[in-house]
């Protein structure tokens, strides 16, 4: 075999390694428990999204997703970050990340106006986490929410009127 031939095979070799694991030059940086997001490109998000499309069954996708949303909360991109919040809780609903990608999403959703997808995914997280710690909170936004209060002054505001 000519030393041509051996070299379009490593390099052959090499981009299928990286077709499987595209984000592998980060992942020393990627434990989801400790992830440091200073130390990664917002843009790295387009290529986990990518491979969470066609890995879908990977159990790392939940935490894939939740890296992912934050890289692109950390680009601006909340469109983005909710889409892959939610994400985490319609395909990983067991995930150790649901509960808090739902109030993510439903913040992230909010924070750009899309108010019925955050009034849905408010609603979601009481249906599947009634007994969570922050489960009072949720309700209470959702119900100010519900009645005209959608920006984060108007909730204070009805806030400290039921406190009086």
């Amino acid at each position: 075999m000519k030393k041509w031939h051996i070299a379009v095979i490593l390099w052959l070799s090499a981009c299928a390694q990286k077709e499987e694991k595209p984000w592998a030059k980060y992942e020393k940086w990627m434990n989801p428990d400790h992830l440091v997001l200073d130390s990664l490109p917002d843009t790295l998000a387009f290529t986990l999204d990518k491979y969470i499309k066609m890995h879908t069954e990977d159990t790392q996708c939940a935490a894939l997703n939740y890296i992912s949303a934050n890289l692109h909360s950390k680009g601006g991109r909340l469109h983005d970050a909710a889409t892959a919040l939610e994400n985490i809780n319609t395909n990983y609903p067991s995930s150790k990340y649901a509960a808090d990608a739902c109030i993510s999403a439903a913040v992230n959703y909010e924070n750009i106006g899309m108010l019925d997808h955050a009034k849905r995914m408010y609603g979601v997280f009481i249906n599947r986490y009634p007994n969570h710690a922050r489960a009072a909170e949720v309700k209470q936004v959702l119900e100010m929410m519900n009645k005209g209060a959608t920006t984060a002054e108007e909730q204070l505001e009805q806030i400290l009127k039921n406190k009086q």
